[in-house]
C-alpha cells in the first residue's frame, strides 16, 4: 500500500476517485461492525437525509445496476437522486423476505403511554441538598513550574530570550548574526530535543557514529533539518570534555558510565507548608544572593501544602560523590562570552533557578539518605551543576556556559525541617 498526498497532479481526479472508494469500503466495514454487535436488538434510522447517496446503506440497497463509470461513489450518488420514496421503503422490506431475516420495518412510530410516563407525586425527585463542607483549597501537589508560571507577570519588559548586559548595549555586537550553536532554534522544542539528546547519549562511549545517529535521529524525531547535525554533535563533544571542576581537569562527563547515572529522576517530597514569604526568609539566611529572597516573595501563589513533585534532569556518581545536572538551552547571547560566570548568575536569578535546584538538592538529599550507605552531605554530595549548553566551549575556559552551586548544608537542614517537618 502506498500513501498519496495530491496536490495538483494530472491524476488528481483518478486519484480522488480511489480515496472515496476507500472511504466507502471503510463506511461498509462500520456499518457491518454497528448491525453486528448488538446483542438484542439495533435500530437502524434510514430514509433520505444529508450525504445519504454515498453511504454504506445506499449502496447496498440501491447500488447502480452497472458501474461504467470510472468513479463508483460519483455513479452511485447520481443513482440515487433517481430513487424514488416508495422504491427506499420497498428496498427496505425487501429484507424481511429471507427465510433467515430477523427484520421488521417501522414506517411510523407514534407515541403511546405506555413509553413514558411521569412518576408519581411521592416519588419525584427532591431538589438537591446544598453542599455546606469545607474544602482545603491548600493542599494540592505541586512543582517549582507551577510556582514560578504566573510570577513576574506584573513586571514591564522582562524578556528572557534577550542578551544580559552590565553595561551600555555594544551597537556592533548588537549587529552580529548568531552562528553555530548560537543559531539553533529557541524556545520550549528546543530545549526538550537537547534534554531528549543527552537524556539518551552514552556519554563514556567514544565513537563519533553512534553519537552522530543518536543527534540524527532525534533532528528527525523533533523535525530539524539535518544540516544542524554537524553543530550539535560539536556542542555535544564541549559539553563531554569540559572540566565539570575547574580544580580536576580530568573531571568530565565523558568519564562518566551509564550505570553511574539517573535520567529524568522523579521525587515527591511531603509539603507541611509553602509560602513565598517562608521560603525568602530561609533563603535570605545569608547563603544565597540577596536579591533571590526579594524576588521570591514577589511570587503570586498562595500558601500551598501537600506534596512537591518534579524531575531532575539527571543525577551521576563520580568517585563517591553525587552531583545534580540540569540542561539549559537559554540563548544569553551569539558568543561563548556572553555566558560567562557573571551573566549566568543574573540568569539563574531571573529565572529563579536558583529556588529550584535549591528544591532539587532537598529532594536528592532526602533519597540519598534513604539509598547511600553511610551518606553525608558535605562528603558525598558534590552540588549543582546547571549547563547553559549554548555556551559550553573548553577552549575558553571551564567557567563558561555552567553555573556550579553547593547550597549550605545549614540551608538544607533549614528547609527540611521548615518545609518538611523532618528534622
Amino acid at each position: 500500500m502506498e500513501l498519496i498526498f495530491d496536490l495538483g497532479s494530472e491524476e488528481q481526479v483518478h486519484h480522488r476517485a480511489i480515496a472515496e472508494k476507500e472511504e466507502l469500503a471503510e463506511n461498509l466495514r462500520l456499518l457491518y461492525v454497528a448491525l453486528t454487535r448488538a446483542k438484542c436488538r439495533a435500530y437502524l434510522v434510514w430514509g433520505r437525509f444529508k450525504d445519504v447517496e454515498t453511504s454504506a446503506l445506499a449502496y447496498l440497497l440501491h447500488a447502480p445496476p452497472s458501474n461504467n463509470s470510472n468513479n463508483l461513489v460519483e455513479a452511485l450518488e447520481e443513482n440515487f437522486k433517481r430513487v424514488k420514496n416508495e422504491e427506499l421503503l420497498f428496498r427496505a422490506k425487501s429484507l424481511m423476505k429471507k427465510p433467515t431475516a430477523t427484520v421488521e420495518v417501522i414506517k411510523e412510530l407514534e407515541a403511546d403511554g405506555s413509553r413514558f410516563s411521569p412518576l408519581p407525586e411521592e416519588m419525584q425527585i427532591a431538589r438537591p441538598r446544598s453542599f455546606v463542607g469545607r474544602i482545603d483549597r491548600q493542599w494540592k501537589i505541586s512543582s517549582f513550574s507551577s510556582l514560578v508560571s504566573d510570577r513576574l507577570h506584573s513586571e514591564e519588559g522582562t524578556d528572557y530570550d534577550a542578551v544580559p548586559s552590565s553595561g551600555p548595549p555594544d551597537p556592533v555586537r548588537m549587529l552580529e548574526e548568531p552562528t553555530g550553536i548560537f543559531a539553533f532554534p529557541k524556545g520550549a522544542r528546543a530545549g526538550t530535543f537537547l534534554h531528549d539528546v543527552f537524556e539518551h547519549l552514552d556519554f563514556y562511549d567514544p565513537s563519533v557514529s553512534s553519537r552522530q545517529e543518536l543527534v540524527k535521529g532525534k533532528l528527525t524525531q523533533y523535525g530539524y533539518d539535518h544540516s544542524w547535525l554537524e553543530i550539535v554533535c560539536n556542542m555535544v563533544d564541549k559539553v563531554l570534555r569540559v572540566p565539570l571542576d575547574p580544580k580536576q581537569p580530568d573531571f568530565c562527563f565523558s568519564r562518566v558510565r551509564s550505570e553511574d547515572r539517573l535520567n529524568e529522576l522523579e521525587f515527591y517530597f511531603p509539603l507541611k507548608v509553602l509560602a513565598p514569604e517562608t521560603v525568602g526568609r530561609i533563603l535570605g539566611r545569608g547563603y544565597l544572593h540577596q536579591k533571590v529572597p526579594e524576588r521570591i516573595e514577589r511570587l503570586s501563589f498562595s500558601p500551598l501544602r501537600g506534596f512537591m513533585k518534579g524531575f531532575m534532569d539527571m543525577v551521576f556518581r563520580f568517585e563517591d560523590r553525587y552531583y545534580l545536572v540540569d540542561w539549559k538551552s537559554n540563548f544569553l547571547g551569539a558568543s561563548a562570552e556572553d555566558y560567562g560566570p557573571e551573566n549566568l548568575a543574573r540568569a539563574m536569578e531571573e529565572n529563579l533557578y536558583t529556588f529550584q535546584y535549591t528544591l532539587y538538592t532537598l529532594a536528592l538529599n532526602q533519597y540519598l539518605k534513604r539509598r547511600a550507605q553511610f551518606y553525608d552531605y558535605d562528603r558525598h554530595f558534590g552540588g549543582v551543576l546547571y549547563m547553559f549548553l549554548r555556551g559550553v566551549d573548553p577552549e575558553k575556559g571551564p567557567e563558561f556556559g555552567i553555573h556550579r552551586a553547593k547550597p549550605h548544608p545549614d540551608l538544607i537542614e533549614a528547609l527540611t525541617e521548615e518545609l518538611m517537618g523532618v528534622g
